[in-house]
């Protein structure tokens, strides 16, 4: 059985989500301020915004054209932000790492950005062979985790209780059970090559669901 990485010990604002296709091919502009609450509209623009580039899937235009965007939001929120790049069974990873703050506790927020290649689990058969636009399984909780950067670093100071935070943006994420792939490839990537462990990971995907129904986990797996 593979191993997972995650920790899950904290809790995290959740939003549900309504999401539709909407404003296609429009550029959303960088805040270039740090904000005080979360805004749920300008969460919704940014799934309806990732919708309009197309699927996210591995090495396509929309995928470097996400990974450019979601690399300027987090920047202009003021996060350090690295692009972390490099090769999981034969496929190339771009995760996208922003940092805030140093020492501990050190929490890790993260969420996947791609699109599944195919959707061949859509009960409509003639869908079965094209990409999976990826509105909750990816855009929501890349939407959640944007906006948590732009309103994190009002609220954090030397009070208080989480000292240091990463926001993780995951590639390759979502193609197992294709020839060739398998799951958790990005993750995989960026766990083997982390240096210390955090304190704590909670992972955003699929919150978008109009039924939304989180589960608190208690048992904790180290990879």
């Amino acid at each position: 059985m593979r191993k997972y990485w995650l920790l899950i010990s904290l809790g995290v604002f959740f939003l549900v989500f309504a999401v539709g296709f909407a404003f296609f091919g429009r550029k959303r502009q960088p805040t270039n301020k740090i904000e005080q609450e979360f805004n749920s509209q300008r969460a919704i623009g940014d799934v309806e915004y990732q919708l309009s580039l197309g699927p996210r899937t591995v090495e396509s235009q929309a995928h470097q054209v996400a990974v450019d965007w979601m690399v300027q939001e987090l920047r202009s929120a003021g996060w350090q932000v690295e692009l972390q790049e490099g090769e999981m069974a034969g496929h190339p990873i771009r995760n996208v790492v922003a940092k805030w703050g140093a020492g501990s506790p050190w929490v890790i927020l993260g969420a996947h950005y791609d699109s599944r290649l195919v959707s061949d689990h859509d009960l409509n058969v003639d869908y079965r062979k094209t990409p999976v636009p990826g509105a909750n399984d990816g855009a929501s909780g890349v939407a959640v985790l944007l906006e948590l950067a732009r309103v994190l670093p009002g609220r954090i100071n030397e009070q208080s209780r989480y000292h240091q935070i990463w926001i993780v943006l995951f590639d390759a994420e979502d193609n197992g059970k294709l020839p060739g792939w398998d799951w958790i490839l990005g993750s995989q990537y960026f766990a083997a090559n982390l240096s210390q462990s955090p304190d704590a990971v909670v992972v955003l995907d699929m919150i978008g669901d109009a039924n939304l129904n989180i589960k608190q986990l208690t048992l904790m797996q180290k990879y």
